[in-house]
């Protein structure tokens, strides 16, 4: 892959936080403005089904119950090459009484609007459940360990 230039990275980056402003304030009329016209939503892997098209993925996101909070870190631009540029990022999931903890992989590419994702992939890798309601156990995650009396931690 060909590296991308320091800029392009601090661009690329601002791409990924817009997306969790917009959807947190629940800007569903500039949600569109993120995706290329073909672009690919895949959150399969969290039981969701995959979203192909711009107007796909904003009239999904429109109607979803999204989290409360959306958090993107430790971001890693990998290069570029014939799709796009590639970028890996962690991510923090805020809902009521429980938080995940996932990684974003995203094509990216720039256009004369901006740059925009060609592709997402969302997967889960933890979750925190607050209380003692029902801790769930994915992917043959180990045993939760206890914090504290009312939290809980698995991954």
């Amino acid at each position: 892959m060909r590296p991308v230039g320091v800029s392009q990275v601090v661009e690329i980056e601002q791409l990924l936080h817009r997306y969790c402003h917009v959807v947190d304030d629940r800007e569903w009329d500039r949600l569109g403005e993120l995706f290329l016209a073909d672009a690919v939503f895949d959150v399969s892997a969290v039981g969701l089904p995959r979203h192909q098209g711009r107007d796909d993925i904003v009239a999904a996101w429109t109607g979803y119950d999204h989290p409360l909070a959306h958090h993107v870190l430790c971001t890693v631009v990998d290069g570029e090459d014939d799709d796009g540029v590639h970028v890996r990022s962690k991510s923090i999931l805020v809902r009521d009484g429980k938080m995940t903890g996932g990684a974003y992989l995203d094509v990216v590419c720039a256009t004369e609007h901006g740059w925009q994702f060609r592709s997402r992939t969302y997967v889960e890798r933890w979750a925190v459940v607050v209380g003692e309601a029902g801790i769930r156990r994915d992917r043959g995650s180990p045993a939760p360990r206890r914090l504290g009396p009312w939290i809980r931690i698995h991954h």
